[in-house]
């Protein structure tokens, strides 16, 4: 990897992306992130670092005209945000060079998850169900591992490994998950609501952490997919 060539795609501060490319010194690293705000910062962040090898743009994937340039893309808990995952794995297997590779991980926000499964638990206590009649659910959620292995074969990808892994997570106290829950877009959730539904809702999904800590700690579980393939 140190003379290599990486994309990565979601890059938010740019953290990660950084720390790639102190590793891949004798390459290019690029991120990549919808947000203006996210690629602002992390270009000031980029001044503190004093990297000469990577540089940020804010661009989708799939807006890239970079073919057959990088030998490995990378991407930390973006995909479940982007529906198109036809066109965006098209997009990242064009960026890459012949036999490179990619590697991805991602949540699956499907019931399962604590987010989605105790909001939609707090939506049915409330009675609001009627307000999501015509939401749109924000996330992309494959239907299994091997579905998602056949997007990607799709996508012309080979040696295709796609792994669901479970890993456990404890919060110090009920308000610390809900905050965790804020942070990764609980408040789509609130988008059908009134102001005032709103605040029930948010007063009975942290009730509900509540009822779940044990000693004021939550410990909630997450199930990821970890993918790595070839070009």
């Amino acid at each position: 990897m140190p003379n290599e060539n990486v994309l990565d795609v979601g890059c938010g501060l740019g953290n990660l992306t950084m720390d790639i490319a102190e590793i891949a010194k004798g390459g290019l690293v690029l991120g990549i992130d919808t947000s203006p705000p996210m690629i602002e910062e992390a270009k000031k962040n980029l001044l503190s670092r004093r990297l000469s090898n990577v540089s940020f743009q804010q661009k989708r994937v799939t807006e890239l005209q970079l073919d057959n340039l990088f030998d490995v893309v990378f991407s930390n808990s973006v995909l479940h945000w982007i529906k198109d995952q036809e066109n965006t794995l098209q997009a990242i297997h064009r960026c890459l060079k012949a036999e490179r590779r990619i590697g991805l991980q991602f949540p699956l926000l499907d019931t399962s998850h604590p987010l989605v499964a105790l909001t939609q638990e707090a939506i049915h206590l409330l009675q609001l169900g009627c307000r999501y009649t015509a939401w749109q659910f924000p996330w992309f959620v494959p239907e299994s591992s091997d579905a998602y292995a056949d997007l990607l074969c799709n996508a012309l990808f080979k040696k295709v490994s796609v792994r669901k892994q479970t890993t456990s997570y404890e919060f110090a106290s009920a308000s610390t998950a809900y905050g965790f829950f804020c942070s990764v877009g609980f408040d789509l959730f609130l988008q059908p609501l009134s102001p005032e539904e709103g605040v029930s809702l948010k007063e009975k999904v942290l009730s509900l952490l509540t009822s779940r800590a044990v000693e004021n700690r939550v410990r909630l579980d997450f199930c990821r997919l970890y993918v790595l393939a070839k070009s």
